[in-house]
């Protein structure tokens, strides 16, 4: 009897002692940048008052860490690469399991799409991090139609199990976004076709992306969740003018307030975008980040949480943001991407032009500019002030 028992007892540790090692192995070998987006959402037990859902376009265009320093809002940014709007109403649900906002910032593009999903590698940086439960599951089945790839986000393991020659130190010294889910990406565009859109276009069809955000919008208010839509700027915005429409109409149906960003002349597009579809670098992200943070003070109850001991641990989050723009500063080796990034109401800049040859390149004119520098007052030996206030 003590021998079955012994047997019984061993048994039941070795398989404790086997699990243990397979959940460490699992946290080491698997992929790490949907932990690194996602880890200071799910870390946080205080609310978060203002959420923001969409594609990289949100991604790249709205950072947290500047409306928290300039209005005191507290808010996570979702946005992920290649996010398909059922996609992003799962994360959207998924993340108020964990937090109830006061307000849901959802962007429209990809209103037009019919597709579930655009990429199963990107779905894995979209919904890894989140923690396992009903809601995700149902999710996963709903979102990846093909059954033999679920099991690789219902068990990470069964995918990344042979990434063993791929690990390096980030692996194991995990970091994790310092810009509350926000990406800054710091390029400029090289070729830039503006092109204008056509006024009365419309989507043709109830797409499924229209079915999702309308899913979308009504879970939000049936948990009194505010709603403002989102189009971002584009300056190709000819090809998405039907998505732009219809999202206005789907606004007005449901009684929610719109931002059409494309009809606002609030960017320098040669100064402001990475690429000619809608990604914004640092200098546009500002330019967004801002504009929202005023309208949502004006039309919104977002409380400012900076006098709340709640939020004191931000500060020192926004003082290792500020270290990464500092950071970001020091490691470019282009003066286009430097100047670019000079565009920041927090930083004084000034510039000494001692070659006034470079006014023939059109992009330095324009981040100058940019940088609030008249052109008309330049001179060989000018010191140039921008004028940015702290």
């Amino acid at each position: 009897m003590k021998k079955r028992l012994h047997r019984a007892v061993s048994g039941i540790m070795a398989i404790i002692i086997f699990l243990v090692i397979l959940y460490y192995v699992d946290g080491i070998v698997a992929r790490k940048d949907s932990y690194f987006k996602y880890e200071p959402f799910f870390k946080q037990e205080e609310n978060f008052d203002v959420l923001f859902m969409g594609t990289s376009h949100v991604l790249n265009a709205v950072y947290p860490m500047e409306l928290w320093n300039d209005y005191g809002i507290v808010s996570y940014n979702f946005g992920g690469h290649g996010n398909y709007l059922p996609t992003t109403y799962w994360i959207m649900k998924n993340a108020l399991e964990y937090t109830t906002p006061k307000l849901m910032v959802i962007d429209c593009f990809f209103l037009g799409q019919n597709e579930k999903m655009r990429d199963v590698d990107q779905q894995h940086v979209s919904l890894d991090r989140i923690p396992f439960n009903k809601v995700k599951a149902d999710g996963i089945k709903d979102v990846i139609e093909e059954k033999d790839k679920r099991l690789d986000f219902y068990w990470k393991f069964s995918i990344y199990h042979n990434r063993w020659n791929e690990l390096d130190k980030e692996d194991f010294i995990k970091e994790i976004s310092r810009e509350k889910g926000a990406e800054s990406r710091i390029e400029l565009t090289k070729e830039l076709d503006i092109s204008e859109g056509v006024d009365n276009c419309r989507l043709g069809e109830e797409t499924t992306g229209v079915l999702y955000l309308r899913k979308m919008i009504e879970e939000c208010q049936k948990r009194n969740i505010n709603v403002l839509l989102t189009y971002l700027p584009s300056p190709t915005i000819k090809e998405y003018q039907a998505e732009v429409n219809t999202a206005a109409d789907i606004a007005e149906e449901y009684g929610v307030n719109y931002l059409n960003f494309c009809d606002l002349d609030m960017l320098n597009y040669q100064a402001d975008c990475t690429d000619r579809v809608f990604h914004l670098n640092p200098s546009g992200a500002r330019k967004v980040t801002d504009y929202l943070g005023k309208y949502m003070k004006e039309h919104y109850e977002i409380p400012d949480q900076r006098n709340n001991p709640s939020y004191n641990f931000w500060y020192e989050d926004y003082k290792e943001y500020e270290n990464l723009k500092l950071e970001n500063m020091q490691k470019q080796t282009s003066l286009e991407a430097y100047l670019m990034l000079q565009a920041d109401k927090n930083y004084d800049v000034m510039i000494e032009l001692n070659d006034k040859s470079i006014l023939d390149v059109e992009l330095y004119c324009e981040l100058f500019q940019n940088l609030g520098v008249d052109l008309l007052q330049l001179s060989r030996e000018t010191l140039i002030n921008s004028g940015i206030s702290t």
